[in-house]
């Protein structure tokens, strides 16, 4: 018997049924061409990995949002001598703000005022931000590293001081408000 199987699991298949004396039934597979079930696998392969690809897509894409948080809004430190505040407004990973600095009771002042748009440019890496800032009292720039402590704490550090005088705090953890 060529091309006759005795599995009855097969029944299921495209087959055509004959039968003998001893009731056992056998099943003539119908000949499909090689070349038709290789492209059936192909194309089952090219949807399970097109499948799979947009899986770990959205996983990256959500573990970098995850990653890239807020950091807009005002955030704000103060004891009984001095106050410090950073606005911030975010769009993407891009920041930008301005900041108020009064120290010593009001005998040191490092301020944005109405005139000034912005002294504050960085850009969001996951839960820090690299700042470039220019303080209002000199006019010089420095360089800033903000960290997220947790979604209302973030901690402030000057890594490359404004040349000349300047009232920020080189190291702070602020608020948000």
């Amino acid at each position: 018997m060529h091309n006759l199987v005795a599995d009855p699991f097969l029944a299921n298949l495209s087959a055509t049924r004959s039968a003998t004396k001893t009731g056992i039934c056998y099943y003539k597979l119908i000949d499909i061409p090689v070349n038709n079930v290789i492209n059936l696998i192909k194309e089952s392969m090219k949807t399970l990995i097109a499948s799979f690809v947009n899986v770990v897509l959205a996983c990256v894409f959500s573990i970098t949002a995850t990653a890239q948080q807020s950091f807009k809004g005002t955030w704000h430190w103060e004891n009984n001598e001095s106050s410090v505040s950073f606005i911030f407004s975010q769009i993407g990973n891009k920041i930008s703000g301005i900041h108020c600095c009064v120290l010593d009771n009001g005998n040191h002042i490092d301020c944005a005022d109405d005139t000034i748009k912005s002294t504050i440019h960085g850009t969001v890496n996951g839960t820090s931000i690299n700042i470039s800032f220019t303080s209002t009292f000199s006019l010089n720039k420095g360089k800033a590293v903000i960290k997220r402590i947790d979604d209302n704490t973030i901690e402030w550090t000057i890594t490359k001081a404004p040349d000349g005088i300047f009232y920020i705090p080189k190291h702070v953890i602020l608020k948000r408000e």
